[in-house]
């Protein structure tokens, strides 16, 4: 949001391989931070469509930034001013440090769940779903609550951190069979 500016250098942890990882160096970088990506991953950007990869890697490459593959953030400690990221090689399992003024990481999203969980108990499936009968293209079983009103089915954010894509997937099977 702007509201935070980081100062110095700048590593930013990417375990979800997305765009807001890559977008954020992408800005630091522009503006002249000295930032460094690292990810778990063989390489930046894995979630990403071929063809936005290729400009956030020029546009850190033209900037300076470093990528940092195969290391996994196990830690995060303090040295005077500095924040000391403690990585590990995802193969030789060696571990490094890498100090840094600002650390960002992100792990991804957590599902919101409290208004599935304050309607699961009104619903006639209890707010479960069958995964075999939604891959199968079957409707789903109701009668766990005799006593609920309408059939509740969790999917997208609500079931687990995913994109749109994978919502939209989960509400078209289910809703091919209502």
């Amino acid at each position: 949001s702007g509201h935070v500016q980081p100062e110095g250098e700048t590593l930013i942890y990417d375990s979800v391989g997305e765009h807001a990882a890559l977008s954020l160096a992408d800005k630091l970088s522009g503006e002249g931070l000295p930032v460094t990506v690292v990810t778990p991953d063989r390489y930046a950007g894995r979630g990403i469509g071929g063809q936005n990869v290729p400009i956030y890697l020029r546009n850190l490459a033209n900037a300076g930034a470093r990528i940092m593959t195969d290391r996994k953030l196990v830690d995060v400690s303090s040295q005077g001013n500095e924040r000391v990221a403690h990585l590990r090689h995802t193969f030789t399992r060696d571990t490094e440090t890498l100090p840094a003024q600002t650390i960002l990481a992100d792990f991804g999203s957590e599902p919101v769940t409290e208004i599935f969980e304050a309607l699961a108990d009104g619903s006639s499936n209890l707010g479960e779903i069958d995964p075999e009968a939604m891959v199968t293209l079957h409707p789903q079983p109701d009668k766990a609550n005799p006593a609920g009103a309408y059939l509740l089915l969790r999917i997208g954010d609500a079931l687990a951190p995913r994109d749109i894509h994978a919502a939209m997937y989960d509400a078209n099977r289910l809703s091919r069979v209502i």
